[in-house]
């Protein structure tokens, strides 16, 4: 298992982790939205409920960006792998 930072904590883990920060930003979102609702502030609740919805899809885009700049490292790792220095023999 590799440990990139200084808590010894693994990037598997660490994703892990924000992934749950971000669940529970959804979940305080849903709960202030269903507040607002209650409260008859329909503007306040739609603003929440669409942060909301942002929220959900951020640990989505976090996977998709991690995993797009790791083909990427992997492609440039066998592209430096691959190449070849043509040497002119006199």
């Amino acid at each position: 298992m590799l440990m990139n930072d200084d808590t010894g904590r693994s990037p598997e883990h660490r994703s892990l982790s924000t992934e749950r920060v971000w669940h529970g930003v959804v979940g305080m979102c849903l709960v202030a939205a269903m507040f607002c609702l209650w409260n008859d502030q329909l503007d306040a609740a739609f603003v929440i409920a669409t942060l909301g919805a942002v929220a959900w899809f951020m640990p989505l885009r976090n996977r998709l960006s991690r995993s797009t700049t790791e083909a990427s490292a992997i492609a440039t790792r066998a592209e430096n792998e691959n190449s070849f220095e043509v040497r002119d023999e006199d």
